[in-house]
């Protein structure tokens, strides 16, 4: 058993520290079948195949192109019959049988849609877990963002606007879902042994591919389209402040994410 969890641990070492934060909680076991709702890439679902031998992992993510790109990363798994990618609309009755899986995982889905669609996607999960089944759902909350900028003013107003606003494959928008999860959850009443685990997300350097440089763009992307009263100066100014803390060496980005833990009730 000791060497099956040093080795685990090795190739846990070969993830992201988030997606290695992410299936440590999980804990996938052998044999077992899961379920990633929002799969996107399904660069999780890859990570669980090749840290466990699960009976079966599925996909589910409403953008196709995404399970497309899902089916290349899983393209051995799904040749052995170890992995199956759907697309489909999770807003509708999951297409599974009853007390189907071990555990279900979700990652930055439920801020996207809206509290109906919410409760009966909670109540979804619920029956396609087999009993004593595991959830992991986890969130960023995007009002945590902080960079370490000259003008206070303008980086929350960015940032506060940016929380609450809704991109257009959203249905809805929850940008505090990170701080919500336990009460969504807690409130079903559908599960016990309810956990939230925090990850802080640091960086001091602002190049393209690090978290924070990629959230500033994705930030005026958002915003340039109007309604948030943000100025293009604004915005300028503030990317071009970051530009110039990490030039100085002063640079420093963090955001809070969530994850949280629980087991359905029979």
């Amino acid at each position: 058993m000791a060497c099956l969890k040093t080795l685990k641990n090795q190739r846990l070492k070969k993830c992201s520290p988030y997606t290695a934060f992410l299936i440590d909680l999980l804990d996938p076991k052998n044999g077992e079948k899961i379920l990633d709702l929002g799969c996107g890439a399904g660069n999780e679902l890859r990570r669980v195949c090749e840290l466990s031998r699960p009976k079966k992992v599925y996909g589910l993510d409403s953008n196709e192109a995404a399970v497309g790109t899902a089916r290349q990363t899983l393209r051995r798994h799904i040749q052995l019959g170890r992995a199956e990618l759907i697309a489909w609309d999770v807003s509708k009755s999951l297409p599974f049988p009853t007390r189907m899986f071990d555990a279900v995982y979700s990652s930055e889905l439920l801020e996207c849609l809206d509290e109906p669609q919410r409760k009966e996607l909670l109540k979804e999960i619920y029956r396609v877990l087999k009993p004593g089944g595991r959830i992991l759902m986890a969130h960023t909350d995007w009002d945590t963002q902080v960079w370490n900028s000259k003008d206070r003013s303008i980086e929350r107003r960015l940032v506060h606007a940016f929380c609450d606003a809704q991109q257009k494959w959203m249905t809805h928008v929850e940008g505090w879902m990170g701080r919500k999860l336990r009460e969504w959850v807690s409130g079903t009443r559908l599960f016990k042994g309810l956990k939230v685990t925090p990850y802080v997300l640091t960086e001091c350097r602002y190049r393209p591919g690090d978290y924070g440089y990629d959230r500033s763009l994705d930030m005026k992307t958002v915003l340039s389209k109007g309604g948030h009263g943000i100025s293009a100066d604004a915005m300028r100014r503030f990317l071009d402040d970051l530009r110039y803390q990490e030039k100085k060496g002063r640079y420093f980005y963090s955001v809070n994410r969530y994850a949280l833990s629980a087991v359905a009730r029979r």
